[in-house]
């Protein structure tokens, strides 16, 4: 099994997790140093909580599932193509913040030394990098993908799973009937074909599609204005990807779009929104859809010089020296059992 952890997405989750709880209600900038002087630090004097809870969840990780391979992609800047074609892509990013920065810097350098194959692209999102290598390697070996990003729920495929790390992924299993394939963290949600489309309601591949429609204004993408994830979910499951939707649609009249409409149950407000005009400049109706499609969509030929076997799950020989640096006296070791059968 490959492992590809989103270390961006990841990271994020344990800095913010180990903060203390004053660092959020900090309203000024000397509340906020205050606040962080109560972080986790090195005997340097370093901040490290984000690392000790990244290595925690990683050999959580390997622990629990007991992969043959693992690789953590990063993003390598808000830079990417996507911005290129929509300047309001993204416009904020959490990595500006400079205790996270730092922190990310020591991390990448850390798994460095011990081992951990990593990746980034320039001109690309880390998401971007997964998709790309999951598709490599999935008729060699079982991947899975691990992130908060729920926009990877596309890559979901035969031999692609995808893991949400999720607090209330106990929660969510219980409400949704789902059950992972095997043993995993109590923080990992995972999702299998069968559970996108029970869950989401449409197959992985058209999940580019309800973003195109409904937008996401976490992330800056536009979608139609108007339309939710309710509408967007029954134009999806009625007509498929939106590119045959407007295939269908647009060399019909009024009357007869309207009426193809009435057949789903969908409202002439929606159509109308779908076929809004404007000027050039106007981002508003197909020009709005198909701009977000393009967004929401993964790249999976990002130029990557990456072989299977660079991914190998590493030894750890240089843990007790890390732990030693760090001050990481109560982090859970891997067991070395497991890897000695793994690799003899």
């Amino acid at each position: 099994m490959l492992i590809l952890v989103d270390g961006t997405s990841i990271f994020n989750a344990c800095f913010f997790a180990t903060m203390p709880k004053s660092y959020f209600a900090a309203k000024t900038r000397r509340e906020r140093f205050r606040a962080m002087s109560r972080a986790m630090r090195a005997p340097t004097g370093e901040m490290v909580n984000g690392v000790y809870g990244m290595l925690a969840l990683l050999f959580a990780l390997v622990d629990r599932v007991q992969p043959s391979h693992l690789a953590v992609i990063w993003d390598a800047s808000r830079d990417t193509f996507r911005r290129e074609l929509y300047r309001g892509y993204k416009p904020k990013r959490v990595l500006s913040l400079p205790e996270v920065n730092r922190q990310v810097e020591l991390m990448r350098r850390l798994l460095g030394e011990l081992g951990v194959f990593q990746c980034d692209r320039e001109g690309f999102e880390a998401d971007d990098v997964m998709a790309t290598l999951a598709e490599r390697f999935a008729k060699e070996v079982e991947v899975c993908v691990y992130s908060r990003d729920l926009d990877l729920l596309q890559v979901v495929a035969p031999n692609v799973r995808f893991w949400l790390h999720d607090k209330e992924a106990a929660k969510r299993y219980a409400e949704s009937f789902v059950r992972p394939l095997g043993p995993l963290p109590d923080s990992v949600f995972e999702y299998t074909e069968e559970a996108v489309e029970r869950l989401v309601g449409v197959p992985p591949f058209l999940v580019p599609d309800l973003k195109a429609l409904a937008g996401d204004r976490s992330v800056g993408l536009p979608g139609l204005a108007g339309v939710g994830e309710k509408s967007a979910l029954r134009l999806v499951q009625a007509y498929g990807a939106v590119e045959e939707m407007y295939q269908l649609l647009e060399p019909l009249s009024y009357e007869d779009r309207m009426a193809e409409f009435k057949k789903h149950n969908l409202t002439a407000t929606l159509l109308d929104k779908l076929f809004e005009g404007g000027d050039k400049e106007a981002l508003c109706g197909k020009r709005a859809v198909l701009l977000s499609k393009r967004l929401a969509v993964l790249c999976r030929d990002v130029p990557l010089e990456a072989e299977l076997d660079d991914m190998r799950l590493p030894r750890w020989s240089g843990l007790p020296a890390v732990f030693a640096k760090l001050g990481f006296k109560k982090l859970k070791l891997p067991r070395w059992e497991r890897q000695q059968a793994l690799f003899g």
